[in-house]
C-alpha cells in the first residue's frame, strides 16, 4: 500500500550546494560533535497516552533511534543527535518514518549527505608550481613585470580537483614564512582544465629583489587541508637589466677603437652599419634604430630598416656620408623594447677623410686654349665658367668660386663669381654653370695685367656652409691672360 512521502529530514550543518559540487556536503568541522538531525513536523498530530505517535530515524536503512509521543510534539522532541556514523566517508542516506495517533504510517523523502574526510594530495612528487620557462631562465625582471600584471604559474594535477576547492598561495623570502598573497576558489568550469594562479606584479616589486620561494596548498570544500606544495625557487631582478650594447661597426671603415676612419672613396655608394651578434637585441624588442649624426644636423640620417629582414646590417646613403667629409660623425643605435623603453648604445665616431684633389674636377673657363685666355676672344658678357659634378656631390653642399689676379700696376684684384651657393638638385646632376650663369665679367679681366696668370679657385663646404676649408679644396685653374 503506497503512502505519501513526508518532507526529508533537516541537517543544518551541511554546506549549500554549488554547481559541480558534492550535494549536501558535510564540513569536517561537523565531524567532531554529534550530528544534529531534525525531523520536520508532520500533519494531523494528536498523540495521547491511549493513542501514542512514534518516529523512527534511519541511517542507511538502519534504525538508529525511535521516539514515542503521548503529548503534543515539541520542536525539541524532533531533534536527534547521531553519534559517530557521520564521520565515515561516503554518501549517507537519512530518512524517518512516522506512525500517527490513528495508527497510520508515513515515510519521508531521503536526505543524502556527503562526507569527505580525504585531504587533497599531489598526483606526483611535491606538486611544485610550474612557471614559464623564461621566468625560470632569466628570472623575474623589471621588463617582464612591465609587460605582465601577474606572473602566472600552473598548478600540477592533484587528487582530486573539485568545484569549491580553495587554492591559497604564498610568496616567501625564507622557508615556512607562509606569507599568503592570493587565494582562489575553483568553479565547475575549472575542473578538467589547467589551473593557473597569479602572483601580482606590484606585490613582487614591493617584496624586492633576491631569491623568492613560491608555493601553495589546497583545501577542499569540506575543509580538508592538503599539505604545502614544495617550494619553487625564483630569482627576482626587478631593476631593469642593463643592456650589453657595444659599438656599431661600419663595413667600409677601418680601426677598432672609439673612432673609426673612413676613406670617402669607399663610400661612393654609401656605407653599411653593422651591429654585432653579441649586441643584446631581444626577440620581443619593438624596433632597432640606427642614428648617423646628431638628429637635426646636416647629413643626419635615421633608419630602422635592415638591408634584409631580421638582419643586423643597415645602409647609410652616400649623401649622409658626404656631409661629414673632413669631419667626424657620431654613430650609435637605439633599441626600443617591448615596454617602449629606450636603450641607446655607446656612441662611436667615424672620421671621414677628405677627397683627393686629383680626383676632383677643375673649374673650366670658356676661351682658354693651351693655358691662355685671349682677352680679345672674351665676349662682352664675360668669360663663362663651368664646374663638372664631382664624387659625393649633394644638395647639402655649398660652393664658392673666386677669381684672383694682379692689375697692370701690380695690385691684387679679386672677383667672387659664386658666393656660398647651395648646390641645387639639377646641379647635383649636371654640375655648375651648365646654364651659362657663372661668368667672370669682361670688365674685371680688362683690369688684369697682360701675359700674367690669374687663378680661379673653388671652395666647397660639405655641410651646407656650416664649415669651410681654410684654403680652396678643389683644383685651381691658372690660365695666362693675353691680349
Amino acid at each position: 500500500m503506497s503512502r505519501n512521502l513526508l518532507l526529508p529530514p533537516i541537517v543544518d550543518a551541511v554546506l549549500p550546494d554549488i554547481a559541480g559540487g558534492e550535494p549536501n556536503l558535510l564540513p569536517v568541522s561537523a565531524l567532531d560533535e554529534p550530528l544534529q538531525v531534525e525531523v520536520p513536523m508532520w500533519k494531523n498530530s494528536i498523540p495521547t497516552p491511549g493513542s501514542p505517535e512514534r518516529v523512527w530515524l534511519f541511517w542507511n536503512e538502519t534504525e538508529i533511534a525511535v521516539r514515542e509521543f503521548t503529548a503534543p510534539v515539541t520542536p525539541q522532541d524532533r531533534i536527534f543527535h547521531v553519534e559517530d556514523r557521520h564521520s565515515h566517508e561516503g554518501t549517507h542516506q537519512i530518512r524517518y518514518e512516522v506512525m500517527t495517533f490513528n495508527g497510520g504510517m508515513a515515510d519521508s523523502h531521503v536526505l543524502e549527505i556527503t562526507v569527505d574526510t580525504t585531504k587533497p594530495t599531489f598526483a606526483s612528487g611535491q606538486g611544485m608550481l610550474v612557471f614559464p620557462p623564461d621566468v625560470i631562465a632569466d628570472g623575474i625582471t623589471g621588463e617582464y613585470l612591465d609587460l605582465h600584471d601577474n606572473v602566472m604559474a600552473t598548478v600540477p594535477v592533484y587528487t582530486t580537483p573539485k568545484a569549491g576547492d580553495t587554492l591559497t598561495w604564498f610568496w616567501d623570502e625564507t622557508r615556512d614564512e607562509n606569507r599568503q598573497v592570493g587565494a582562489r576558489v575553483l568553479a565547475q568550469a575549472d575542473i578538467g582544465n589547467p589551473i593557473e594562479i597569479g602572483f601580482r606584479s606590484d606585490m613582487i616589486r614591493e617584496s624586492g629583489d633576491g631569491t623568492r620561494l613560491a608555493r601553495y596548498r589546497v583545501q577542499d570544500r569540506a575543509g580538508n587541508l592538503g599539505d604545502f606544495a614544495g617550494y619553487a625557487t625564483l630569482e627576482v631582478k626587478t631593476s631593469v637589466r642593463p643592456r650589453e650594447l657595444d659599438w656599431p661597426g661600419v663595413s667600409e671603415a677601418t680601426g677598432s677603437g672609439e673612432t673609426l676612419n673612413l676613406n670617402p672613396l669607399n663610400a661612393l655608394s654609401g656605407v653599411t652599419v653593422v651591429l654585432s651578434d653579441t649586441a643584446d637585441i631581444r626577440p620581443d624588442d619593438k624596433e632597432v634604430w640606427i642614428q648617423w649624426g646628431e638628429p637635426g644636423s646636416v647629413g643626419a640620417y635615421r633608419t630602422k630598416v635592415p638591408i634584409s629582414d631580421g638582419g643586423r646590417s643597415f645602409r647609410i646613403p652616400k649623401e649622409a656620408v658626404a656631409a661629414y667629409i673632413g669631419g667626424t660623425v657620431a654613430l650609435h643605435y637605439e633599441i626600443i623594447d617591448a615596454a617602449d623603453q629606450l636603450h641607446p648604445s655607446p656612441h662611436r665616431g667615424v672620421k671621414v677623410g677628405t677627397l683627393p684633389v686629383n680626383g676632383l674636377p677643375t673649374v673650366q673657363c670658356a676661351g682658354v686654349y693651351g693655358g691662355n685666355l685671349s682677352l680679345a676672344a672674351v665676349p662682352a658678357g664675360g668669360a663663362k665658367l663651368t664646374l663638372a659634378r664631382w664624387m659625393l656631390i649633394s644638395t647639402d653642399q655649398c660652393v664658392t668660386i673666386e677669381m684672383q689676379g694682379l692689375s697692370s700696376s701690380g695690385t691684387a684684384v679679386s672677383e667672387v663669381v659664386l658666393d656660398r651657393h647651395r648646390v641645387t638638385p639639377q646641379e647635383a646632376l649636371d654640375g655648375l654653370g651648365a646654364q651659362g650663369d657663372l661668368v667672370i665679367p669682361r670688365s674685371v679681366l680688362e683690369g688684369l695685367k697682360r701675359n700674367a696668370t690669374f687663378d680661379v679657385t673653388v671652395s666647397v663646404s660639405f655641410d651646407a656652409g656650416g664649415s669651410w676649408p681654410t684654403t680652396p679644396n678643389f683644383p685651381r685653374l691658372s690660365p695666362t691672360l693675353i691680349a
